[in-house]
């Protein structure tokens, strides 16, 4: 069919009002009875936040916090060094009270905590805890700072505490997850992903009566476009596969099973593209390209930092700086592709990166690390 024969034919569809549903899925706390428990997600979140967990995603969770008090409190730092705290939980308070979790950041004096995060877990129940209790209870050198973690922002909060929706968190997690899969254990990444699911669940309104009778009455064409998105989805990323190894730049691809992004990793220094697509198909239609460092990248930092860069590179530089994450996006370019664009994907994403100063940012730095070896 041509574009105006599509068109007609998913006319109903295409000027339906409808709102984004998202799918009920059952997950392993559907089915074990306690989707909604506190104390469970408690547990959870507790063996998540300890980045020396069994889960092996290190630090994962303790970042996508800090990143989000970071964004709420316009700056505020409050962990130095994730990958040393630990987790407490149902930690005793001066008056005989519980605190959920306590994320603690030891200080270089025995038994005692350089920096801390309180942490407030609320799925149904409001909020009537004493929290300033809370934050008095928890003794520390530095800093510390209190968090309501619950379904619906949470106001009228003491100044030392902000609120963070599950949804808010659980979102960060899986942006900054890509590097932190590769290397956990698959056992463990299911379980992690029943655990989001649950969460998301939670945090979606569950009426679709709505809906039922646009849904039965146009289900063989809804079906059909869903199909649709399918297909087109996975075109779009095997098309960037095949840019790896268009580029000729002696790149591994990584990440073929993640439905958001694309890994061009460097044979020979830890430097890689990061090519993420998921606001393609489920944002405004952009497409970020960074230039990233792993941690072991980072370590080079000082070295990259002093290399010369044109006015039209240095446009294009993002965090050139250590930071506290594991990773750090060097050069970052945002696209958002046409229609036109998206026809002939291969070689848009190709000339996105060898006809702009990605490429020469990305040898750059190669040439830089391996030359320092």
């Amino acid at each position: 069919m041509t574009l105006k024969e599509l068109e007609k034919y998913y006319e109903g569809l295409l000027k339906a009002d409808l709102k984004v549903i998202p799918e009920k899925i059952t997950t392993l706390f559907d089915i074990a009875g306690f989707p909604h428990y506190e104390t469970v997600m408690s547990n959870f979140y507790s063996f998540y936040l300890d980045p020396n967990g069994l889960h092996g995603l290190s630090d994962l969770f303790i970042s996508a916090l800090s990143d989000i008090i970071e964004r709420k409190t316009k700056g505020l730092s409050i962990i130095a060094n994730s990958k040393i705290c630990y987790t407490e939980r149902e930690v005793y308070t001066d008056n005989g009270k519980f605190i959920d979790i306590v994320v603690s950041e030891p200080s270089e004096f025995d038994d005692e905590v350089e920096n801390a995060i309180i942490i407030e877990n609320k799925v149904n129940a409001t909020v009537y805890n004493d929290l300033m209790e809370y934050y008095n209870s928890i003794k520390v050198n530095n800093n510390k700072i209190g968090v309501v973690l619950s379904l619906r922002p949470e106001h009228n909060l003491p100044n030392q505490f902000i609120s963070i929706t599950h949804d808010d968190l659980i979102n960060q997690v899986e942006q900054s997850s890509g590097l932190y899969f590769l290397n956990a254990d698959l056992k463990q990444t299911i379980i992690l992903k029943e655990f989001i699911q649950n969460i998301k669940a939670m945090s979606q309104t569950k009426d679709l009566k709505e809906y039922y009778e646009f849904f039965f009455k146009h289900q063989n064409k809804i079906k059909e476009i869903s199909n649709l998105y399918s297909t087109i989805k996975s075109d779009i990323f095997k098309q960037v596969d095949d840019v790896c190894e268009k580029l000729n730049l002696g790149l591994k691809l990584q990440g073929r099973n993640n439905s958001q992004l694309r890994y061009f990793f460097s044979k020979s220094a830890p430097v890689y593209f990061t090519i993420w697509l998921d606001d393609l198909f489920n944002g405004d239609g952009e497409i970020y390209i960074f230039v990233e460092l792993n941690e072991e990248g980072i370590k080079h930092i000082d070295k990259i930092n002093g290399l010369k860069f044109t006015d039209e590179e240095k446009k294009l530089l993002d965090e050139t700086t250590k930071v506290r994450k594991t990773y750090i996006h060097y050069a970052t370019r945002e696209m958002k592709p046409s229609p036109e664009d998206i026809k002939d994907f291969t070689n848009y994403m190709y000339n996105q990166i060898m006809q702009t100063p990605l490429k020469d940012i990305f040898i750059k730095i190669e040439n830089q690390i391996n030359n320092g070896k």
